[in-house]
């Protein structure tokens, strides 16, 4: 069982996401177009990983950015955590997110099937991609799609 993902009842899930910036100032993330994921429109997202038992945050990272991104990277600095809502059948979900800043090392063979097969892995300029954060949050009326305050914590550590 994953206690971190939560259950009926008490309904607390705990992430870790990376916020993965090239040498160009781009971020890595996964476009989805509306086909692909549980609602209508397009979404941009960064990494976000569910904690697993037994797992430190870093061994949470680093397997959220070789699923999800197809990349190792490099931890630079802690940039802080998004306290988010979303409904979860007739209950809402309380997830925290915890971000870092990161450096892209090496791309690694993605793993076949699953959520992290859908979508395209894109690199997207920071400005961009706070902006389309903002608006998706907005959208889709969902907070925890609404990366924003991160993004923004991550432009100004890179200059």
């Amino acid at each position: 069982m994953n206690y971190y993902s939560g259950k009926l009842g008490l309904p607390y899930h705990l992430s870790v996401g990376a916020i993965v910036v090239n040498e160009k100032k781009e971020v890595g993330c996964r476009h989805y177009s509306a086909n692909e994921h549980e609602e209508q429109g397009e979404l941009y997202v960064v990494m976000r990983e569910t904690m697993e038992p037994g797992e430190t945050i870093e061994q949470t990272l680093a397997r959220g950015c070789q699923e999800e991104l197809g990349l190792t990277v490099e931890i630079k600095e802690f940039i802080g955590s998004i306290v988010s809502h979303f409904s979860r059948g007739t209950e809402t979900v309380e997830k925290t997110t915890l971000y870092f800043l990161c450096e892209p090392r090496s791309e690694v063979p993605a793993e076949p099937g699953g959520f992290e097969a859908t979508g395209t892995i894109e690199w997207q300029p920071l400005d961009w991609l706070i902006e389309q954060s903002k608006k998706q949050g907005k959208h889709f009326g969902r907070d925890d799609y609404d990366e924003s305050a991160v993004l923004e914590r991550a432009a100004q550590l890179i200059g």
